[in-house]
C-alpha cells in the first residue's frame, strides 16, 4: 500500500529557516519593517517547495518487475515502473530507495542499499528504471521498503512516499554441467537398472530406417508400399524409447561435534562442499527434466528429510529448485528416513545415486548405528553398497561427474568474502550516464 507523502526538511532547508527566523526575530526586535517584508519573501520560496514536492509525488504511483525464481550467480534484470498520472505535468529528479536482504539476517548491516535516480517524467507517461544484480547465494531475499523521494526545486524539503509492502525473491542453486561420464552412468545398466525400463509409445519408439520383414515382427509396422515395390516384405525400424528410473539422494550433514571448534578455513571449505551438493543435485535434476523417458525419485536429507517422485516437467523442476534453494544441513539422521522412503517408492531396479557432503564410511557407521539398512538389500532390488556413492569432499569425484560453478574455485579467502555479502555485486546504473530510462504512454 502506498501512504500519503511524508514531508521532512532538509539540513539545507535547516539552515533557510535559522536565517528566515533570525530576521524574524531581528525584525521583530528592532521594529523594522523592510526586514518584515524581507522575511515574508524569504517564506515564499519555502511555501511554494513544499506545495510542489506534494504535488509532483501525490501524482506518481511506483512499483517493482521482476523475474521470480532467480538463479544465484546469475545476472538478475528488475525494473521500477514510475507512473505519472498527470494529464500535462511532469515530475523532475525523483529518488528511488530500496533495499534487499537473505531472509535469515535481522541484523540491519546485512541489507544492500539500492538508490536509483529519474531525471524526469513526462505527464500520463510510465518510466522505467532498470538495473540488474548477482546474488551469490541461493535462499530467500526480502525487497522493501521501496520509497520515491523528491527536493525539486530548491532542495530545502523532501517528500518521501513509501510502498510498505515487501517482495520475497527465491534464489535457486546455480546450475553446473555434468561430463560425459555421468551421461555413461546414466545410459549404462549398471547400478541397479536392469528391469527398470519401460517402452513407450504406440510404435515402440521414433521411426528412422526400414528393413526386411523377420520373424516376430507386428504386422503394423509393414510398409505396403515399399514392400509392392521391392517385392518382399518390408517393415519399419524403430528406436527404442525406454523409461530409465533413478534415485537421487542429498546426504546434506553438518559439521560433527569435533569439528565444530575447528578454524574458519575448514568451516569454509564445508560451506562450499554443502553448496556443490546442492548445485549438482540440482543440475541433475535439471537435466533429467530435460530429457524424455527419464523417471526420477529425489530425497533429500537436511534439516528434516524432503522427497519427490514425479515425472520430469518444468514444474517439477521449478518445485526441486525452489526446495533446493532453503535446504539446510542436518545431523546426518535424516538419510536412514531417506532410505526408508526410496525403499517403498523407488521403482524396479533403478538407478541409485547418492551426493553426500561426507564419505561412504562415515553415513554407513551412523546408520549402522540406527538400523541395519545400511547393507540389507530393499524389495527393489538395491542396497547403499550398490549405489553411486559421489562424496563432494574429494574434488576428484565430483570432476569425474560434474563442473561446478566458477565461484568453487576461488580460494579460502575469496570464499569468505562471498559468504559475508551474499550480494556479490549489485548494479545500479548512474542516473546521469548509464540509466536507460524510457517512456510509453500510460494506458487508461
Amino acid at each position: 500500500m502506498q501512504v500519503k507523502p511524508r514531508i521532512l526538511i532538509t539540513t539545507q532547508g535547516w539552515y533557510y529557516l535559522f536565517v528566515v527566523l533570525f530576521i524574524v526575530g531581528g525584525a521583530i526586535m528592532r521594529e523594522v519593517n523592510m526586514l518584515v517584508i524581507l522575511s515574508g519573501m524569504l517564506f515564499g520560496p519555502l511555501l511554494l517547495h513544499w506545495r510542489l514536492t506534494i504535488s509532483s509525488l501525490e501524482n506518481l504511483s511506483f512499483r517493482r518487475k521482476f523475474n521470480n525464481p532467480t538463479m544465484a550467480g546469475v545476472e538478475t534484470r528488475m525494473e521500477i515502473l514510475l507512473e505519472n498520472h498527470h494529464r500535462r505535468w511532469g515530475v523532475w529528479f525523483v529518488q528511488l530507495h530500496d533495499r534487499i536482504r537473505k531472509v535469515n539476517q535481522d541484523s540491519p548491516a546485512d541489507a544492500s542499499e539500492i538508490q536509483l535516480a529519474v531525471p524526469y517524467i513526462f505527464g500520463r507517461s510510465v518510466a522505467r528504471i532498470p538495473f540488474t544484480w548477482d546474488i551469490a547465494q541461493r535462499g530467500i531475499y526480502e525487497m522493501g521498503p521501496l520509497y520515491i523521494e523528491s527536493r525539486f526545486p530548491f532542495g530545502l524539503i523532501r517528500a518521501r512516499r513509501t510502498l510498505r509492502e515487501r517482495e520475497s525473491i527465491i534464489v535457486c542453486p546455480q546450475l553446473g554441467k555434468l561430463t560425459p561420464q555421468w551421461r555413461r552412468v546414466i545410459e549404462s545398466d549398471h547400478h541397479g537398472l536392469s528391469g527398470s525400463f519401460s517402452r513407450q509409445g504406440r510404435s515402440e519408439g521414433d521411426y528412422y530406417a526400414m528393413r526386411q520383414w523377420r520373424s516376430g515382427d507386428s504386422t503394423r509396422w509393414i510398409h505396403w508400399r515399399t514392400t509392392a515395390r521391392l517385392g518382399e516384405l518390408m517393415v519399419r525400424q524403430y528406436e527404442q524409447q525406454r523409461d530409465r528410473a533413478v534415485g537421487i539422494v542429498l546426504d546434506l550433514s553438518e559439521f560433527s561435534a569435533e569439528a565444530k571448534n575447528a578454524d574458519s578455513n575448514k568451516k569454509n571449505h564445508h560451506a562450499v562442499v554443502m553448496e556443490i551438493a546442492v548445485s549438482m543435485v540440482a543440475t541433475i535434476v535439471n537435466d533429467l527434466c530435460s530429457r524424455n523417458g527419464s523417471y526420477f525419485s529425489l530425497t533429500i536429507a537436511g534439516t528434516n528429510a524432503s522427497h519427490f517422485s514425479a515425472t520430469p516437467s518444468q514444474n517439477v523442476t521449478r518445485t526441486v529448485l525452489e526446495s533446493l534453494a532453503v535446504v539446510n544441513p542436518g545431523n546426518g539422521e535424516a538419510l536412514h528416513d531417506s532410505f526408508q522412503w526410496l525403499s517403498h517408492e523407488g521403482q524396479q531396479g533403478m538407478t541409485v545415486v547418492i551426493v553426500s557432503t561426507r564419505s561412504k564410511q562415515q553415513a554407513i557407521a551412523q546408520l549402522d548405528q540406527v538400523s541395519n539398512s545400511a547393507t540389507s538389500v530393499t524389495q527393489q532390488g538395491w542396497s547403499l553398497q550398490d549405489a553411486l556413492w559421489i562424496d563432494c569432499q574429494n574434488h576428484l569425484e565430483v570432476d569425474r561427474f560434474f563442473q561446478p560453478f566458477e565461484t568453487t574455485n576461488a580460494t579460502p579467502t575469496e570464499q569468505n568474502d562471498e559468504q559475508d555479502d551474499p550480494l556479490k555485486q549489485l548494479k545500479t546504473p548512474n542516473a546521469e550516464a548509464e540509466m536507460s530510462l524510457t517512456t510509453e504512454e500510460a494506458s487508461h
